[in-house]
């Protein structure tokens, strides 16, 4: 069975195999968390979008619920594979991403909460998805693999803010409305 499906029931990897899926892994992870740093944007979007602090708390709130969220995913991974699962997620958290880029006006805000909830979905399932991999090819079943994805989550917010801070330096992107450039990054990544 290929590795998108059951990884339980394969043949456990040779240890270059089992690095390399295990660096996918922690690569696929340290987006998994991008939502908590909305505040990098929660700024930008307040003086763009002219927001209030409550709306934009909503906003934030929503897409830290959909990290949390993420016990579907988790069915799906038992049922489907962690790979049909992870793509699935991955393509859930650029498309929130992108709606979030586009909410660009005052009236939006209903988009920009979808948005990032569903952005905040797709990253936690990713997340799981990346876990549940680390575990199935660890010869232990934990350890260093586990320890690895889920610190490269933990470490994804200052990952975030590194790529929003690298983008706005290099396209001369620094201004309140700039943030739907920032968004897009964050959906392509």
């Amino acid at each position: 069975q290929s590795t998108w499906g059951n990884l339980t029931s394969m043949a456990r990897p040779s240890i270059f195999v089992t690095t390399a899926i295990v660096l996918g892994c922690v690569l696929m992870a340290s987006l998994g968390s991008t939502t908590n740093a909305f505040n990098k944007l929660e700024t930008a979007i307040r003086n763009d979008v002219k927001l209030s602090q409550l709306v934009l708390n909503v906003v934030a709130s929503m897409g830290l619920l959909g990290v949390n969220l993420n016990f579907v995913f988790g069915k799906m991974c038992d049922r489907f594979g962690p790979g049909w699962t992870g793509l699935l997620c991955a393509v859930l958290g650029g498309s929130g991403y992108f709606m979030v880029s586009i909410s660009t006006s005052k009236g939006d805000a209903w988009l920009l909460t979808i948005g990032l909830f569903i952005a905040g979905l797709g990253n936690g399932g990713c997340f799981l998805a990346a876990l549940s991999t680390a575990i199935a090819v660890s010869p232990t079943g934990s350890g260093i693999s586990v320890s690895a994805v889920a610190t490269a989550m933990g470490l994804c917010i200052a990952l975030t803010v590194y790529i929003i801070s690298v983008y706005s330096s290099v396209a001369d992107c620094a201004a309140d409305h700039c943030w739907p450039s920032w968004a897009r990054v964050l959906a392509i990544a």
